[in-house]
């Protein structure tokens, strides 16, 4: 989803197949998020299958590069659909050949759960005019229409209440937090400084 008023934009990845399929395979392989930025908690809803691999560094060290190279892009850039990172043989994960070699043989169950969730959402996904309600409402606490800008949220199928800013400008948090943060003293914070940039 995009929304935008001419000069400012809000850009939510929200059903992004390839943030989906990395955090698949990140339950699939059994793999432990270290870092805030990895976003911890299950994923919902849950994928019912893992792998017989054992756990292992190579897997672990693969995927947090991965997911850094998703979801750590340039600003002003998409996040997701990082070359080598998605549906191009995953050349990125070269230097990880197990986990390559996992990834393609298991990418179409991951992007068969990743398409039955989106379809699901859709049929009762409902459109809203809350972030521009709280847009408005930062304007006329300013007195003044804000700045150009552009903020990234990555909306993701997991169970967590954290929110984790990868970069200036873009916030992890899952599905369920969106209407909470957009309320939030933080987001409006931060459209508060990057609209009088």
């Amino acid at each position: 989803m995009h929304f935008a008023k001419e000069e400012w934009s809000v850009h939510e990845a929200r059903w992004d197949l390839d943030l989906d399929v990395a955090l698949w395979f990140r339950e699939y392989l059994r793999i432990k998020a270290a870092l805030p930025a990895q976003m911890p908690g299950p994923l919902t809803p849950p994928q019912t299958v893992t792998s017989n691999q054992p756990p292992s560094l190579e897997f672990q060290e693969g995927w947090e590069a991965w997911w850094s190279g998703l979801t750590s892009s340039p600003p002003g850039t998409e996040p997701g659909g990082v070359a080598g990172y998605a549906r191009d043989e995953y050349q990125a994960l070269a230097s990880w050949p197990n986990l390559r070699s996992v990834v393609l043989d298991a990418v179409p169950v991951a992007e068969r759960w990743h398409r039955d969730r989106k379809s699901a959402a859709l049929n009762s996904w409902q459109p809203d005019l809350l972030l521009l309600e709280i847009v408005k409402a930062v304007e006329d606490s300013l007195g003044h229409e804000l700045a150009p800008f552009r903020i990234d949220l990555l909306l993701l199928p997991i169970q967590t209440t954290e929110i984790c800013e990868v970069i200036p400008g873009r916030f992890m948090l899952s599905e369920d937090q969106r209407e909470a943060f957009l309320r939030s003293n933080l987001f409006r914070n931060t459209i508060r400084t990057f609209g009088s940039n």
